[in-house]
């Protein structure tokens, strides 16, 4: 029982650190390619010569890997609906704010590169360990 506990809880500091250290570097890329060009008024480049660090984006990350996750179809443990309402409900929380360039607030700046970074690497990595997942299930049942 402990051993598989741990095993959940490494797996979710090694997301939570990679996602951080993959959405930062996607961002600073990012913000890099959008300074050489021209670029819509949504965007901007805000923060091409600061430094953000912080826990927020491997947060985004992790949200997005636990909800890609949590909605596999061959889960064998049981998911309850209030699972799955609570998910989505920070979801829709967490993008709420990437919406608000696209109506005519402040365009984005580094801090919001940096959690779509984070949230696209998370949806990455979740996509990934779901194909590991089956690739493993179909050759263990295959030999």
């Amino acid at each position: 029982m402990i051993e598989f506990l741990s095993s959940h809880y490494l797996e979710f500091i090694i997301i939570f650190v990679v996602t951080g250290f993959l959405g930062n570097l996607l961002a600073d890329l990012f913000i890099v390619q959008l300074s050489d060009s021209t670029f819509p008024s949504y965007l901007s480049t805000n923060g091409l010569n600061a430094y953000s660090v912080g826990m927020s984006t491997s947060l985004c990350g992790l949200l997005f890997y636990t909800l890609v996750v949590f909605r596999d179809p061959e889960r064998t443990e049981e998911s309850g609906k209030l699972d799955v309402f609570i998910l989505t409900f920070w979801l829709f929380i967490g993008v709420l704010p990437w919406l608000y360039s696209f109506i005519g607030g402040e365009p984005f700046n580094i801090s919001g590169y940096v959690h779509i970074g984070g949230s696209l690497c998370g949806l990455a990595l979740g996509l990934l360990a779901l194909l590991a997942k089956k690739v493993i299930k179909t050759r263990s049942f295959s030999a």
